[in-house]
């Protein structure tokens, strides 16, 4: 919260995005999901303002990983984002996701 509250007073959106992205990381840890998905999707928000498309798939294979039933999608999203970047630790792991053992 403490890094939140440092870039909101920065008037930093990447600051501000990566700490929303924590705190939701944060919050699934905890068993918050509320709030983990809260944080996240303003995340995802922040970073498609910023035109990083590795943060944004970042946060979507996290909820994925905690979503029950919007999986799909997120995992979708994720792997689409992963290949128009080349990313291929992200394109691994939405693949392993999409197809679980």
């Amino acid at each position: 919260r403490d890094a939140l509250m440092h870039a909101e007073r920065e008037e930093s959106s990447h600051g501000r995005a990566l700490a929303h992205r924590r705190l939701g990381m944060l919050g699934h840890a905890n068993g918050d999901q509320h709030t983990a998905e809260q944080n996240l999707s303003t995340a995802i928000t922040l970073f498609k303002r910023l035109g990083d498309r590795k943060a944004m798939a970042e946060c979507l294979l996290i909820q994925a990983q905690h979503r029950p039933g919007a999986e799909d999608t997120l995992i979708g999203q994720a792997l689409q984002l992963s290949r128009q970047i080349n990313w291929s630790d992200g394109i691994d792991q939405a693949l392993r996701l999409a197809t679980p053992e």
